[in-house]
């Protein structure tokens, strides 16, 4: 009974292989030549391509009358002048105690210089962020931010004030 099983198996695979074989190839794919295309033009900016004249200025940022940072940068050319700060804050005794608990103050500004094809553009991007621990319970958690995100453009003025919410103030003066 054995034999015959088994030679019902192979005479079954044998006749699944003769189907699959038998299948005729299936018929080409045409594929149309490819047409060369000119790569893309691009037109430069109307500013210098090395970017805007390097400036020398003094930022002053603020949380009401508390100066968070104050100094000079450089901005302009094709770079980013960019300060960032991040320092433990004091908390009480028992709240230190694990890793997640401990708290900082955050502190970051960045100018970008930027050249646009359009002259209606700023020249300028300020960035300015504040970030503080929360308040509240015994050990607070999470945090507080503020920010102010603006273009501006050197327009002859000496001096920009540029005001975000909770009293927050970056105040930008050409040298």
């Amino acid at each position: 009974m054995r034999l015959v099983v088994i030679g019902m198996v192979a005479m079954m695979a044998t006749s699944a292989t003769a189907q699959v074989s038998a299948a005729p190839p299936p018929p080409p794919i045409a594929v149309p030549s490819a047409t060369r295309v000119p790569p893309p033009v691009f037109s430069p900016s109307p500013g210098d391509l090395r970017g805007l004249p390097v400036t020398s200025i003094m930022v002053r940022m603020m949380l009401g009358k508390r100066i968070l940072w104050n100094g000079p940068l450089n901005i302009g050319g094709n770079g980013v002048a960019r300060i960032s700060v991040n320092e433990p804050v004091d908390r009480p005794d028992d709240c230190n105690a694990s890793p997640e608990n401990r708290a900082y103050r955050q502190i970051e500004l960045s100018i970008n210089s930027q050249t646009y094809r359009s002259g209606n553009m700023p020249e300028y991007r300020l960035s300015a962020r504040y970030v503080r621990p929360g308040e509240g319970a015994d050990c607070p958690m999470g945090t507080r931010t503020i920010a102010i995100d603006q273009g501006f453009s050197l327009d002859g003025r000496k001096s920009f004030l540029f005001e975000g919410d909770g009293g927050m103030q970056v105040q930008i003066m050409l040298q």
